[in-house]
C-alpha cells in the first residue's frame, strides 16, 4: 500500500478533494496496486458583487450647550491661561470655568492680590479675558463669587530685580 492510497483509506474516499468531499471531475478508481493519481480539483467562482458607492457614517450633533440646569450640581473649577506675570508690565489672563465638564456663563470672579483686585463675568462660553498690571510682587487668586468653587487658581507675579553695580 502506498502513501497515496494509505491517505485515502483514512479519509473513505480517493477522489475527494480532502476539504469539500466532492469527487474530482474525470477521475476513476484507481486499479487496486497501482498508485493512485489524485487529479486538480476544478473549481467554480460566482461573480463578485460589489454594494456600491461607500457611503461614510453620519455623526449625530451634539447640542452646543446643554441645560446648565444639570452644572449647579457640580462645583466651579477654574482654569487659567497664564501661571506668572511680570510686575508693572500689562498682561492678559485667560480664564475658563467648568462644572462637571460644562461650561459655566455668567459667573462672577475675583481677581484679588500683588495689587490688583477686579471683578468680572464669564461671558457666554464660560471664558473671560482680562488685562491685569500687577503692582508688586505676588500671587494672584481667581476665586468663584456666589457658587461654590473646587478650586482657587493663581497667578505667580514676578517683580524685576536688578543689583546695585559697584565699580
Amino acid at each position: 500500500m502506498t502513501s497515496v492510497q494509505r491517505g485515502a483509506a483514512e479519509t473513505g474516499s480517493t477522489g475527494s478533494t480532502g476539504s469539500t468531499g466532492s469527487s474530482t471531475s474525470g477521475a476513476s478508481d484507481p486499479a487496486p496496486g497501482s498508485p493512485a493519481v489524485v487529479a486538480a480539483p476544478t473549481t467554480t467562482t460566482a461573480p463578485a458583487t460589489l454594494p456600491g458607492a461607500f457611503k461614510p457614517p453620519v455623526a449625530k450633533k451634539r447640542p452646543a450647550v446643554k441645560s446648565r440646569k444639570l452644572s449647579l450640581r457640580f462645583c466651579a473649577r477654574i482654569a487659567v491661561s497664564r501661571k506668572s506675570l511680570v510686575v508693572g508690565a500689562r498682561g492678559p489672563v485667560s480664564q475658563k470655568v467648568t462644572a462637571g465638564g460644562l461650561t459655566v456663563p455668567g459667573l462672577r470672579l475675583r481677581i484679588s492680590g500683588a495689587g490688583v483686585d477686579k471683578i468680572v463675568r464669564t461671558g457666554k462660553g464660560g471664558n473671560v479675558s482680562v488685562n491685569v498690571i500687577p503692582a508688586k510682587a505676588g500671587i494672584l487668586r481667581i476665586t468663584s463669587l456666589g457658587r461654590k468653587g473646587c478650586n482657587t487658581a493663581r497667578i505667580g507675579a514676578v517683580g524685576s530685580f536688578e543689583p546695585p553695580v559697584t565699580g
